[in-house]
């Protein structure tokens, strides 16, 4: 399983809402702090909830972004 700890570095993580289309990036600093060290993305894709319609999600996009503090920018496409 991958581990948050290992992609924060140069990796991005969206999540998703295919009902209402909305996307957002996800704090994965925080997110491991709250969680722990051991935390997964499988872990992660349990635990999303859409905050505008409230439904249920398991849709991530993982973006390689390079080097920290590069910008990024992902915008999905259906």
């Amino acid at each position: 399983m991958q581990k948050l700890t290992d992609l924060v570095d140069s990796f991005q993580i969206y999540g998703l809402c295919i009902p209402c289309g909305r996307m957002e990036a996800l704090p994965l600093v925080d997110i491991i702090c709250q969680e722990g060290p051991d935390i997964t993305l499988q872990d992660l894709r349990g635990r999303l909830k859409c905050q505008c319609c409230g439904q249920r999600s398991e849709d991530l996009r993982v973006v390689y972004v390079g080097r920290k503090g590069a910008a990024a920018v992902f915008h999905y496409r259906r």
